[in-house]
C-alpha cells in the first residue's frame, strides 16, 4: 500500500465518517470526506481519488446514481467505487449496485479488520487496472506514431485493427473502411497461394520475418512491402489471430532497379570497350 493512495468517503452520518476515516488514516491512506451525493461527485471530479467509499442512501443524490455518473465519466476511468450500506444489504441491492458499475459492495457491519482487508484488495485492483490502462494508452500512442503500418488480423485473416500509418499506406480515408476486409482483399489473386503458405508458416513457427508481399491500395494501385508477423493468443494461450508490421519498400525497389540498370549498362559498356580493344591490331 502506498501512502499517497487517496480515498474519498461519502456518508451523511458524521459518526460513520469519523470512525472509518480514522481507521483508514491509521492504515496510511489519505482520506477526504463528503456528506452528500453531490458533494461526493464534485470531490471525485476535482480530486480523482483512487477509491470512493460511497453510502447507498444519501439525502440528495443517491449512491447508485453517483456511482453511475462516476463510471460513465471518461475522465474518471481509473476511479474505483465501493458502495457501502447499513440497510440496503440484501442480494437485490447488491446486484443493483454492481449493475450501476460499482466495483464492490460492502456492509457497514464489517469489523475493522475485514473492512481494511477489503479496502486493501480494492486499492490493489485499482492500482493494477490504472497501470494496465496507462500501459495500453502508451502502446496505443506508439502505434499511432510508428512510421510502419501495424495491422491485426483474426484467424480468418480479416482486419480487426490498424494504426493510422496502415490506413494512409493503403489509401483509405479511415480505419473503419478496412475493418472486416481480409488479407486476400488487399493482395492480388496471383499471390494468394504463397500468402496462404506464409500464414501456415506463421501459425507453425509463431512468427514470419521479412516476407515480401505486394499490396493493393484502395484505388487498385500495387506496391511492395516487407512484412513481419507474429501470432497473437487468447488468455488460454491459444492462437487468436496475427499482428503484422509492414514497411513500404517502393523506394528501395526503385533504387535497386535503377542500380541494376546502371550496373548492366556499365557491364555492357565495358564489354563493348573490350571488343574495341580486342579489335585493335
Amino acid at each position: 500500500m502506498k501512502k499517497t493512495t487517496s480515498i474519498l468517503m461519502v456518508d451523511d452520518d458524521p459518526a460513520i465518517l469519523e470512525i472509518y476515516s480514522k481507521i483508514l488514516r491509521t492504515d496510511g491512506y489519505e482520506v477526504w470526506k463528503a456528506s452528500t451525493g453531490r458533494e461526493g461527485l464534485l470531490a471525485t471530479r476535482e480530486r480523482r481519488p483512487n477509491l470512493v467509499l460511497l453510502d447507498v442512501i444519501l439525502p440528495d443524490l443517491g449512491g447508485m446514481e453517483v456511482c453511475r455518473q462516476i463510471k460513465t465519466d471518461p475522465d474518471l476511468k481509473d476511479v474505483f467505487v465501493v458502495l457501502v450500506s447499513g440497510l440496503a444489504t440484501d442480494v437485490t441491492c447488491k446486484v443493483d449496485g454492481l449493475e450501476a458499475g460499482a466495483d464492490d459492495y460492502l456492509a457497514k457491519t464489517l469489523a475493522a479488520a475485514e473492512f481494511l482487508a477489503r479496502v486493501r484488495t480494492m486499492v490493489r485492483l485499482q492500482e493494477t487496472a490504472a497501470a494496465l490502462r496507462a500501459s495500453e494508452q502508451h502502446h496505443r500512442r506508439l502505434l499511432e506514431i510508428l512510421p510502419n503500418a501495424v495491422v491485426q488480423f483474426d484467424l480468418q485473416v480479416r482486419l480487426i485493427g490498424v494504426n493510422p500509418r496502415a490506413v494512409a499506406m493503403l489509401g483509405y480515408a479511415n480505419a473503419s473502411e478496412l475493418f472486416q476486409k481480409s488479407v486476400f482483399d488487399l493482395t492480388g489473386p496471383e499471390d494468394h497461394e504463397r500468402i496462404r503458405a506464409d500464414i501456415a508458416t506463421t501459425l507453425a513457427k509463431g512468427m514470419l520475418l521479412d516476407a515480401e508481399w505486394t499490396l493493393l491500395k484502395a484505388d487498385g494501385q500495387r506496391f511492395p512491402v516487407e512484412l513481419s508477423a507474429t501470432v497473437s493468443t487468447d488468455t488460454a494461450g491459444r492462437p487468436a489471430g496475427f499482428v503484422a508490421i509492414a514497411r513500404d519498400v517502393s523506394e528501395r525497389k526503385r533504387f535497386e532497379a535503377a542500380l541494376t540498370g546502371s550496373v548492366r549498362a556499365l557491364r555492357d559498356n565495358m564489354l563493348f570497350l573490350q571488343t574495341l580493344i580486342d579489335a585493335i591490331p
